[in-house]
């Protein structure tokens, strides 16, 4: 069975804003999930003979997993109008900078780390599409 290579989930160059280009990693939901749930923290205490659990949601956490979505970018400069280099401290650095997180540990669409979430999670739904797609193909030409 022959199968096309960006149907395996390969990573792909989306534009951001200003010229800025991201090679990201496709997500699909579950990983996405995993990635809530690493950053959501759950704590038990007992007051008053009660059990109490309190739910923490550490951005720190969630911003370094979104960060390993991040291949590679193209026209990040600083002031001097020198490339930044994608490095793990860079990714998260400016995965940091203005975002802003809901009650469901879900990063503000305008932030570069929502728009990562949110792209990384389009292309996993494209190519388990494409996958779809040509599993359907193969069967209807008699393969299987």
């Amino acid at each position: 069975m022959k199968v096309n290579a960006e149907a395996l989930g390969q990573p792909s160059w989306v534009e951001w804003k200003d010229g800025v280009r991201l090679q990201i990693l496709p997500a699909p939901i579950t990983r996405m999930n995993d990635i809530r749930k690493k950053a959501f923290k759950k704590n038990t205490l007992f007051e008053n003979r009660e059990k109490v659990i309190e739910v923490e949601f550490d951005a720190k956490v969630y911003l370094s997993e979104v960060a390993n979505l991040i291949l590679e970018w193209e026209g990040l400069v600083d002031q001097n109008d020198k490339p930044i280099p994608c490095s793990a401290q860079m990714k998260f650095l400016l995965l940091n900078y203005g975002v802003m997180f809901n009650e469901n540990g879900e990063a503000d669409k305008e932030s570069m780390a929502g728009f990562i979430v949110e792209e990384a999670q389009k292309l996993a739904t494209f190519h388990s599409d494409k996958l779809k797609e040509e599993k359907d193909n193969f069967l209807a030409l008699g393969g299987g």
